[in-house]
């Protein structure tokens, strides 16, 4: 039977969904606007399409951006023309930088009323520039069957680039006159259908172009030399910096660790760290064990692997650039990326990590292995020694709160299924140095690709509508404040999440920076504490607030929160230099400890 079509636009928009529909398409985030009408009738009326309405484009696309995160599926995002695409940016150049699927399609007035003082009307050719992965303008809605065979194609292509070479962004301009409504014109209208027109089709519910991601294989030559340089390495380390598909090989990373006697550092945001069945091979460590005096009793390895992006800590980034003459360093990742800020990787290998851990230790059974063993067993006595000596020092007051000690009594109260979405800056930093926690399973999610802080709550609401456990967010007032209207967004999609907000006075991280000593500016343009009240602000934008005044209490609040549901903030009230003083005070008191241990010999201890 024949769909008929009031006008060429209702057509267009419903064929172009129903590609979208048949690629797999689940979820839409969209702001309201006339010029995306035809989009936006589609999309609302599909039932196969999860379309969520937020007023605020900036704060659409940073959900869209953690629901893509959370369910590693492309995630659209429909905007009016104008101003409203501009504000899209800032989650679009993320998204590009943490290789986050998005598909991003603005409306737009047609070519003829571009460059003509007509109202919200602006080039939106190659808006994002270089920060997505294709740009396509798609033509003018016609009833025509070529054409909507190549806009059925085109969308296609987009899915495809998405997701390859890639994973990233894609921006489609779709340009839509008047008529928007899907209101009837007569058949010989311009913009009119014949009422017997038919829309090609592809058979059954498969896309109309099928594209294929190419295989991301080491080749033969490519597998031995990388067993070969693990063979020969007599004190081999891996490093997994944040990486979202972590957990999709670190079985397979850790099983060939240990036959080579190699220690896995993972960072937090790596999904290697935190895992129910983690074995004692990966070091949740890691600050503590790549600081110099530490590295000066365990020794300087030979080899270092890395996985996922280049390390997040000051120590990790020295480290790995001042690594002795003659260690390798080696990145593998299944994009074509360059890791290495510092230019000190040896060999960057474009292939799956797992598929390529698997080979090896495949390789490797056969080869006989002179690793020294008392390497990683150097490694696993310091590691077990600073998580216990953290836990003697943390938290360290029960009635005063600390930002150290927040993560060290959050991680073993969060529920196994937990989505945990922490924020840049020193959260993130504290994070890894303070939230060993090892029985501790949480998903972690983060807006790494270019640390900014923006968007941290509208995230959360996006990972927390991918999500089937709880969903807590951690951010500092600073952030909280940038992206305050994403609490209205977490209201008008109705979310469970519980934001963690640390109100310390500030930006934290700027305390640690040379500017620290120009106290005429720092204070006002660098740590800008934030001129809003907090518990105030989230209670007028519809979420409850609770300020606890000990750990007991955070414990309680964190446990009633996420059993009440809906929109809940927790915050959490320290001081700026305290925290700097307490961590600085724990770290050193952990490695000194740690140094103490590692000099004397096993059979003292």
């Amino acid at each position: 039977m024949t769909e008929t079509s009031p006008n060429a636009n209702t057509l267009w928009a419903r064929e172009l969904v129903d590609e979208l529909v048949r690629l797999g398409l689940k979820h839409v985030c969209i702001s309201p606007g006339s010029r995306s009408t035809p989009l936006v009738v589609q999309f609302a009326r599909h039932p196969d399409i999860e379309d969520l309405s937020v007023i605020d484009e900036r704060s659409a696309a940073f959900v869209g951006l953690g629901l893509a995160q959370a369910t590693s599926r492309p995630v659209g995002l429909v905007c009016t023309s104008g101003t409203a695409a501009a504000n899209y940016m800032p989650a679009v150049c993320e998204a590009s930088h943490s290789n986050v699927p998005l598909l991003v399609m603005t409306a737009d007035r047609p070519p003829q009323r571009r460059d003509t003082g007509s109202p919200q009307s602006m080039d939106q050719t190659k808006l994002y520039g270089t920060h997505v992965r294709w740009f396509h303008e798609l033509a003018q809605p016609e009833a025509d069957p070529e054409k909507l065979r190549y806009l059925r194609s085109t969308i296609d292509l987009a899915w495809h680039r998405t997701g390859s070479p890639t994973p990233g962004p894609v921006h489609l301009n779709v340009p839509f006159r008047k008529p928007l409504e899907p209101i009837s014109v007569s058949p010989d209208h311009r913009d009119g259908v014949p009422p017997d027109f038919e829309a090609p089709k592809p058979p059954g519910g498969r896309p109309y172009t099928r594209h294929s991601r190419p295989a991301r294989t080491a080749g033969a030559a490519t597998l031995e030399t990388f067993a070969d340089v693990l063979a020969e390495a007599e004190r081999p380390m891996f490093m997994c910096g944040a990486d979202r598909d972590g957990d999709s090989y670190r079985e397979s990373l850790a099983e060939l660790a240990s036959f080579v006697g190699a220690p896995v550092l993972a960072e937090p945001t790596s999904q290697v760290r935190y895992w129910s069945d983690s074995p004692d091979i990966v070091l949740s460590a890691g600050d503590y064990l790549m600081s110099p005096q530490v590295r000066d009793e365990l020794g300087q390895p030979d080899v270092v692997v890395r996985t996922g992006l280049s390390p997040l800590t000051w120590e990790g980034r020295r480290f790995s650039r001042e690594l002795p003459d003659g260690t390798q360093q080696i990145t593998v990742h299944p994009d074509q990326q360059r890791p290495d800020p510092d230019h000190v990787v040896d060999w960057h290998l474009s292939v799956e990590v797992e598929d390529l851990a698997d080979r090896t230790l495949e390789r490797l059974r056969e080869s006989e292995i002179p690793g020294d063993s008392s390497w990683l067993d150097r490694h696993r006595r310091a590691e077990a020694h600073i998580i216990e000596k953290m836990r003697d020092l943390l938290p360290v007051d029960e009635h005063t709160l600390d930002e150290p000690s927040l993560w060290h009594t959050l991680l073993p109260i969060l529920p196994p299924d937990t989505s945990l979405l922490v924020s840049n800056s020193m959260p993130t930093r504290n994070l890894d140095m303070f939230g060993q926690a090892e029985q501790s399973s949480p998903s972690v999610h983060f807006n790494r690709g270019l640390n900014g802080i923006d968007g941290i709550e509208s995230t959360g609401v996006g990972i927390a509508l991918g999500s089937d456990g709880p969903t807590i967010a951690v951010l500092g007032d600073v952030a909280f404040r940038h992206d305050v209207g994403g609490l209205a967004t977490a209201r008008r999609v109705d979310v469970d999440i519980v934001y963690v907000v640390i109100d310390n006075g500030g930006g934290g991280i700027f305390d640690r920076l040379p500017i620290a000593e120009f106290e005429d500016v720092h204070e006002r343009h660098f740590a800008t504490a934030p001129d809003v009240d907090i518990p105030a602000a989230s209670r007028g934008l519809g979420a409850r607030c609770r300020v606890p005044d000990s750990w007991a209490e955070f414990r309680r609040d964190i446990a009633d929160a996420i059993e009440e549901g809906g929109v809940q903030l927790i915050l959490v009230e320290t001081e700026r230099e305290h925290d700097k003083n307490i961590g600085d005070s724990v770290r050193s008191q952990v490695i000194g400890s740690a140094l103490e241990m590692l000099s004397t010999s096993p059979s003292e201890q």
